[in-house]
């Protein structure tokens, strides 16, 4: 059993994703294999992680995928890594890389069985203006991030959340929060460590979200996604060459967030940190995995005379995006840090006289997903919900009086939540 988790809370709860209705039992149980097998064998490895797929496909989340090298990662590493990928999944922007002084916070509360405090507000040029943070004693990283997030309420037998001290207390879910809180769209950077106790793996994380220059990463994501996908790019692209190599620098641009299906610009950049110049005429791959998918994949490109790529997309879902540069004989392989476009619902609204007297709003969606959906009127008290319904179809109409209405929808695994007004005249 698990001997106990903690959290430091420093997000507001509204920023979360939806928490589900009660602890999801481990399915299958992995605990006899992990005990008979080692927490460190393979065999442990894939029950806990068969066990999180089964849970995330309860919330529509498809399987985590872990980086080909995760078994040769230190539990530190494979928290930092594990963390990013419940993130990611979910359409959220990544934890950009694992810090030193972090590191440092959070390796001295495992071996105190603590939750890592942030101990200053300026990480070099790093200002943080939030942070929350984690601790477990468990199996593995995994098994912790199985606790984290998924058995981090109430349930039959209780909670192993030490804040959560009755169905809906304020401090369950605690852990979960702080790993899929928005951060308020802030930069995020993290610190992860871990210690081995007499009984259990001591395993915590501290997120800082803020705002400046990164410091430098001990491990970086866009290092980890370098290496995830090269596994899958074309045959001769995968291994950096070797020789004399001077480094490269790429980077990824992309428009913030759109309406689903209106076009959004990414914009990758390739070029010589040493010179500043831009590398033109080179071979990258513009790689990219949308929040409703386990696996991105990557287009060949060319960079133009500026070193940079260009496309137009109209997502439907959040996707993020990341460019890769393979390496030549003179010049180092890099990756970029991955960027998010967020999308909306797109919601239009048309009005027509009714024959009875009133108006017609008839409301459009897409793209419909199952959204809850509501129609409201501002009334002397507020806005005042006419109709709550899931979306199961594209339009939907409305007969109305004179008012000032909203029609919205909740947000979805990929989808931002959003509203479209109409003031309807006498």
């Amino acid at each position: 059993m698990v001997s106990g988790l903690s959290v430091t809370l420093a997000i507001p709860a509204s920023a979360m994703i939806s928490d589900p209705a009660t602890n999801v039992n481990p399915s299958p149980d992995y605990w006899p294999t992990c005990t008979s097998d080692g927490a460190t064998s393979a065999t442990c490895t894939s029950a806990v992680l068969a066990a999180i797929d089964h849970a995330r496909s309860l919330e529509g989340v498809g399987p985590m995928q872990l980086p080909p090298d995760f078994a040769t990662m230190t539990p530190a590493q494979q928290t930092f890594v594990v963390s990013n990928l419940e993130r990611v999944d979910r359409g959220l922007q990544p934890a950009a890389g694992m810090v030193s002084t972090l590191d440092s916070s959070a390796q001295t509360a495992a071996n105190n069985d603590a939750d890592p405090t942030l101990s200053s507000w300026t990480i070099g040029s790093f200002n943080a203006n939030r942070w929350g943070s984690n601790w477990a004693g468990d199996l593995n990283a995994l098994a912790a991030d199985y606790d984290w997030m998924y058995a981090d309420g109430w349930g039959t037998n209780g909670s192993f959340n030490m804040d959560c001290t009755g169905p809906g207390a304020a401090g369950c879910w605690g852990h979960r929060h702080n790993i899929l809180s928005s951060y308020g769209g802030e930069e995020l950077i993290t610190g992860t460590a871990s210690a081995a106790q007499s009984q259990w793996t001591s395993i915590a994380q501290i997120f800082v979200a803020g705002s400046g220059t990164y410091p430098a990463f001990v491990l970086s994501w866009a290092t980890v996604v370098a290496h995830t996908s090269a596994a899958t790019m074309p045959p001769g692209t995968s291994t950096p060459p070797t020789g004399s190599q001077d480094p490269s620098a790429t980077a990824i641009a992309t428009t913030t967030t759109v309406l689903a299906g209106y076009s959004g610009a990414v914009t990758g950049h390739l070029s010589d940190p040493v010179t500043g110049t831009a590398v033109a005429g080179a071979g990258v791959f513009l790689c990219h995995r949308t929040a409703l998918q386990s696996t991105g994949s990557c287009t060949s490109m060319l960079t133009d005379s500026y070193g940079a790529v260009h496309v137009v997309v109209r997502p439907t879902v959040a996707t993020t995006w990341w460019l890769v540069f393979p390496g030549t004989s003179a010049l180092a392989a890099s990756s970029s840090p991955a960027k998010t476009m967020l999308v909306k619902t797109a919601i239009g609204i048309a009005v027509a006289r009714a024959t009875t007297g009133g108006w017609r709003l008839t409301a459009s969606f897409a793209p419909v997903r199952g959204q809850l959906m509501r129609l409201q009127v501002l009334t002397s008290t507020g806005w005042h919900t006419l109709v709550k319904t899931y979306l199961k179809s594209r339009t939907m109409s409305f007969h109305l009086g004179r008012g000032r209405y909203h029609v919205c929808t909740a947000a979805v695994r990929g989808l931002l939540a959003n509203c479209a007004y109409k003031y309807l005249p006498l």
